[in-house]
């Protein structure tokens, strides 16, 4: 018999431009103190399962965006990662009605300033919080402002694999994340 525990966590979905630094936050949430000054494209979601969080790193490229509305739709909080300043948003345009209950935050990487897209994320009552991604405390500082706004959902069950099978089955559920 396999017994099965469940532990709580938030799904958190992070999305953005092209070379923004979605990939470079996540490995350092994943593993705090390390920097980095490649950037990688991303092809597939790829997830980070940190505690009481999971962290869905999403391609930006529009061509590999396959089933991402499961993702979306499942999302407790999005990570909108920017360093264009604009007064709007294509990310949040196109994803806010697939989970409206879900919340926003904004990492402005950019090295300059971006009255515009502050003014756009006021609007909307989306909190702003400037990182610089060579800067592991401003990474940090980025992170607790994540799990605050987190911490306002309900937390869903993540189960928690206890044998080969269930690591398998896990891997596959991964086609579906609301399961």
């Amino acid at each position: 018999m396999i017994i099965i525990f469940y532990k709580s966590m938030h799904i958190v979905t992070v999305v953005g431009g092209r070379q923004t630094g979605k990939t470079a936050l996540c490995e350092q949430w994943y593993r705090p103190g390390m920097t980095t000054d490649s950037y990688l494209s991303t092809v597939a979601v790829k997830s980070y399962v940190l505690p009481y969080m999971t962290l869905n790193d999403t391609p930006s490229e529009r061509r590999f965006h396959v089933h991402l509305e499961s993702y979306y739709a499942c999302t407790d909080v999005f990570v909108l990662v920017a360093d264009k300043d604009d007064d709007s948003d294509e990310w949040y345009s196109r994803i806010h009605h697939i989970a409206p209950e879900a919340s926003w935050i904004l990492l402005w990487t950019g090295v300059e300033s971006c009255p515009k897209k502050r003014a756009w994320a006021t609007s909307l009552g989306i909190p702003l919080v400037y990182t610089y991604l060579k800067d592991a405390e401003q990474v940090d500082n980025a992170f607790k402002h994540l799990r605050r706004l987190s911490e306002k959902h309900v937390p869903r069950p993540e189960r928690v694999p206890l044998s080969i099978v269930e690591s398998i089955v896990d891997e596959a559920r991964r086609w579906w994340p609301c399961m």
